[in-house]
């Protein structure tokens, strides 16, 4: 949370800006979903069924994929360093929270960890996704954007 309202903060391209400002937002509402958990186990409680809702970035990511053409940034060696680092937060995250889900026999914990998973997977892709357009790579969510053969 602290790193990305950091990158945020340091950042100068409006894009990418938001894009760290989003996810830090999406990392509070992991925190409270985890609070929430260690609330009830401290008392003695069961895993607590949470209602979670698709983040802002998973809401967007289908639209953002179909998106053509692609978005271009502009950015700094800063924002890339940045870019770089919160790939291997999120897939830092996204390994643990598997991981967690696979060591679990309780179904409530098991969902639990699979959609914090698949959020952060989102961010993941989200990132990978402005990295690509910074570096102009010519993938686009994985997807090469133009092809080097000739159609005849």
């Amino acid at each position: 949370l602290r790193a990305y309202l950091r990158f945020a903060r340091q950042t100068k391209d409006e894009t990418g800006k938001n894009m760290f400002i989003i996810l830090a937002s999406d990392e509070v509402d992991h925190v409270s979903i985890l609070e929430k958990q260690l609330e009830s186990h401290l008392e003695g409680g069961p895993w607590v069924k949470v209602e979670t809702k698709d983040s802002d970035i998973q809401k967007i990511l289908p639209r953002i994929r179909e998106k053509a053409p692609k978005t271009e940034g502009k950015s700094g060696l800063h924002q890339v360093d940045a870019l770089r680092m919160a790939l291997d937060f999120e897939k830092r995250s996204m390994d643990f929270y598997t991981g967690q889900a696979g060591l679990t026999q309780d179904p409530v914990a098991k969902e639990l960890f699979q959609k914090l998973a698949r959020m952060e997977e989102a961010h993941y892709e989200i990132i990978q996704a402005e990295l690509d357009s910074i570096g102009r790579t010519g993938f686009w969510f994985n997807v090469p954007e133009f092809s080097l053969e000739l159609e005849g």
